[in-house]
């Protein structure tokens, strides 16, 4: 965890998801960093605090993939998202305004786990 920061990056909601959030495409210029401070400021929800209101708001894998998906965040990065049923599981990739790809297990094609 940072200092100041009231959000979490992994969690599990018992009985029904687990979250993990990672860093995508690392912007190591000045400007990456006045764009998420800007977008903080602008009202855009940390990736953290998503993924922390996710876990208190959500009781379904449904609703928190909804909630992942299409809440503006601040930050683009990575949400892994993993339910308690049968190909309950994606990868979201999201930019600042909602995703940008999503990979998801489908066990009938082949697809029952993601690298």
């Amino acid at each position: 965890m940072f200092a100041g920061t009231v959000g979490v990056y992994t969690g599990i909601k018992k009985g029904a998801f687990s979250i993990s959030e990672n860093q995508r495409e690392f912007n190591e210029q000045e400007s990456g960093l006045v764009e998420n401070l800007a977008m903080l400021f602008s009202g855009y929800t940390e990736i953290s605090w998503l993924v922390r209101e996710t876990l208190t708001e959500c009781y379904s894998f449904k609703c928190a993939h909804q909630k992942l998906v299409h809440t503006p965040i601040s930050a683009i990065g990575y949400l892994i998202l993993a339910g308690t049923k049968d190909d309950e599981g994606v990868v979201i990739s999201r930019n600042r305004f909602g995703e940008a790809h999503e990979e998801r297990l489908n066990s009938n094609n082949g697809t029952w786990f993601l690298v």
